[in-house]
């Protein structure tokens, strides 16, 4: 996800893993694009190196509450990913 500075973040797996276990009604790697090209269309809005992971739990958060993704729904989860 391009930063506010020009730089690129990188999520890193254990994000990713934690997020889905947090957000299980929610396709997080579409999400992760879904955040990406909405930072690519609103350049004034990208966020900074400190910010971006508060984003990404705003937006996943939002998501979740709002009922999920489609997708999700009718995903079954690796036994890994189960708790």
């Amino acid at each position: 996800m391009q930063l506010i500075t020009g730089d690129t973040y990188q999520t890193v797996d254990s994000d990713v893993i934690a997020w889905q276990r947090a957000y299980p009604k929610v396709d997080v790697h579409q999400e992760l694009l879904a955040m990406e090209s909405w930072l690519d269309a609103n350049p004034s809005k990208r966020k900074t190196k400190r910010g971006i992971k508060s984003f990404v739990v705003r937006w996943l958060t939002k998501a979740q509450n709002q009922g999920g993704s489609p997708m999700a729904k009718s995903y079954k989860k690796p036994d890994s990913l189960r708790s």
